[in-house]
């Protein structure tokens, strides 16, 4: 049996316009049907509505006077309705009232729940709820069973006339396609016929004929004008292929060297993201050290203070005072940790001048060599010219002491220990761990011949207490401090190195024009006079005031004691006679120490101030919590140095 597929194109035609014809008939037929089912069973929905409408008013009064005799007598009417197959009248509270069984009601058929309002087509029946109301309150339901036999007789006559109809109509044009098939197909025989033909002798002069001026005539032409393009076509394909294997070939190259490009961007952009994830941690650690030194500072300034206070009382002779002694070294060890890990947080004051490192750099040979031992080379290249930078002298001191350290550490089989100053202009950031603006530097750099370190090693040697070394051979805290220091200056640092080729620190401070700034010598400290000066204390720690209030009383001074700034201007507005000095935290509830300061000033402008905070940070001396240049004591202090820098400013010029 020849499939669709394969028979001939006019049987195709003539199959295919019949069953077109007949597909249209018979989905206009299908439309009519459901519009009419559609229609009928709407009508079917509105008569049951209006029944159940007549039904409900009529056992209205049935309902309100608890009636069921008289409710079956109106639903005993529903007789003169065949289609009904029962009916029901509930309560309120679901009871079934009433009810009406129609002749042609099925044996055990389930009276329905009552429901709200409303109608479902169920199986070969049509079931529709009402709610009758009285006065506007719901007094029953009623529920009307209809059959679907009449829409269904209706449906079978329908359907019955339109298989007539389809029949007959698909017969006729079935017939009528078969005549006039012949138009259509005999243009295109011929056109497949010429084609075969072509293809099988390849012959390309032989040409189809045209016949009239439809779109078959169309193709036909358009078919002969190929075979007159089909030479020139294929040398036109031929030199195409040539050309797009060569652009090929270069637009290769060119992504071979665009993915070289990316890739070499994606690899800087890595490197960027990581140098910024590790400056970030590096900060966001820097911030965790320096808030753990102030409420250190705090605590070890009681420690350090009382300490010292019972070293004074206790004999030399006396077996207390070796416990006291203890204190003391206990609390200047833990005093130096929390100056290093200032120092990493960058909350350290610094004493800023213009600096040369040459010399700097040559007067620590003699205290770097027997820090290195004897069996490590010390190597200095100082650049002749080298710039000025500006910096604390100490500070950069302690960085090269503690790389140098660190660099000790690392051979300890001896090697070469090179210390190198050298001018630089940098255009951008160029490898640094941060972007560095553009401008005149001056770099610092200490190299070894030591182990090295991996990667791993060196995204971690700037962080507090990360360290390789033995457990009780270092802190952790040297190369966090050195780190802090650089970072406080405004430089940077850079390190270079791997396993077995040592490792080199870069530091890269900005250059500063001026004259260095020769390091003025300390002044001998003059002996203490009789105290008769009275001082107000402002101390939110309770621990530190007491400490402080004994210091101070002890040195013959009069204290008034405030836990903050309200409660000094109080004492201070009911104190009658003069204050010399006012000993004010600088952080403190309320309101800080210059705040303090400038609410006191008018009302006693003689008063001098002396600030001190467990922050030794250029962001609060600096940063406007005090004034540049205003008398400050850090904490931890000993009760000699707090006298001496009391003393020092009530011998001195009023500041502010």
């Amino acid at each position: 049996m020849l499939t669709l597929r394969g028979l001939p194109f006019r049987h195709k035609l003539t199959l295919i316009l019949t069953l077109t014809s007949g597909l249209g008939l018979l989905v206009a037929c299908a439309a009519f049907m459901t519009y009419d089912v559609l229609s009928f069973r709407a009508r079917m929905v509105d008569d049951l509505q209006a029944l159940a409408e007549i039904i409900g008013d009529n056992s209205t009064a049935a309902l309100a006077f608890n009636d069921p005799r008289a409710a079956d007598v109106v639903l005993s009417a529903l007789r003169a309705k065949p289609n009904i197959v029962d009916a029901y009248l509930y309560t309120p509270s679901g009871r079934i009232f009433a009810r009406y069984q129609g002749p042609d009601a099925a044996a055990g058929l389930m009276p329905p729940p009552p429901e709200g309002a409303g109608h479902r087509f169920e199986g070969a029946h049509l079931l529709l709820f009402r709610t009758t109301f009285l006065k506007g309150d719901p007094v029953g339901t009623v529920c009307l069973r209809s059959d679907l036999r009449e829409m269904s007789a209706r449906l079978g006559r329908f359907g019955a006339a339109v298989a007539l109809v389809l029949l007959a109509s698909i017969l006729f044009v079935l017939g009528l396609s078969s005549r006039l098939q012949s138009v259509v197909s005999r243009p295109i025989v011929d056109l497949a016929e010429t084609a075969r033909t072509v293809s099988v002798q390849r012959d390309y002069s032989v040409r189809a004929v045209e016949r009239g001026t439809d779109e078959v005539a169309a193709l036909t032409r358009a078919f002969n004008e190929m075979l007159d393009q089909i030479q020139a076509r294929d040398n036109a394909l031929r030199r195409a292929h040539d050309e797009l294997e060569e652009r090929v070939e270069q637009r290769t190259r060119q992504l071979r060297a665009e993915i070289a490009e990316r890739r070499q961007a994606e690899e800087a952009l890595r490197q960027s993201e990581e140098q910024l994830r590790q400056s970030q941690k590096m900060e966001a650690i820097g911030r965790l050290a320096g808030g753990i030194a102030h409420d250190f500072n705090n605590l070890l300034t009681a420690i350090t203070g009382y300490g010292e206070l019972l070293l004074q009382l206790i004999e030399p002779k006396s077996p207390m005072r070796r416990y006291a002694e203890e204190i003391r070294r206990a609390s200047d060890r833990a005093t130096a940790l929390t100056r290093q890990l200032l120092a990493f947080g960058r909350k350290q004051l610094l004493e800023l001048k213009i600096v040369d490192l040459n010399a700097l750099v040559a007067g620590m040979d003699a205290m770097l060599r027997p820090v290195i031992g004897e069996d490590i080379r010390l190597v200095c290249s100082l650049e002749p010219s080298l710039g000025r930078v500006k910096a604390d002298p100490g500070q950069i001191e302690q960085v090269i002491l503690n790389l140098a350290v660190n660099a000790r550490d690392a051979m300890p089989r001896g090697g070469s220990l090179t210390i190198r100053t050298a001018n630089a202009e940098l255009k951008g950031a160029e490898g640094w761990s941060e972007a560095a603006p553009a401008g005149s530097y001056v770099m610092l750099e200490v190299g070894d011949t030591g182990f090295g370190m991996d990667a791993e090693t060196r995204s971690r040697v700037f962080e507090p207490f990360f360290t390789t070394k033995p457990k009780g051979k270092g802190t952790g805290l040297g190369l966090s401090m050195v780190y802090g220091i650089v970072k406080q200056s405004g430089g940077q640092i850079l390190i270079d190195s791997a396993p077995g080729r040592g490792a080199t620190f870069k530091i890269l401070l900005p250059r500063s024009d001026g004259p260095v700034e020769a390091q003025a010598p300390r002044a001998p400290g003059a002996p203490a006079a009789a105290a008769h000066e009275t001082v107000l204390l402002v101390e939110d720690e309770a621990v530190v005031r007491a400490l402080a209030q004994d210091i101070l009383v002890m040195n013959g001074y009069t204290v008034l004691a405030a836990a903050h700034g309200p409660e000094a201007l109080a004492i201070s507005e009911r104190h009658k006679g003069p204050i010399h000095l006012m000993l004010t935290d600088v952080v403190m509830p309320y309101m800080n120490g210059r705040e303090l300061y400038e609410r006191l000033a008018p009302s006693r402008p003689q008063t001098k101030v002396l600030y001190m905070s467990g922050y030794a940070d250029s962001g609060i001396v600096h940063g406007g919590a005090i004034v540049p240049g205003t008398a400050f004591i850090p904490k931890p202090f000993t009760p000699e140095a707090l006298a001496a820098k009391v003393r020092e400013v009530l011998g001195g010029a009023r500041n502010n």
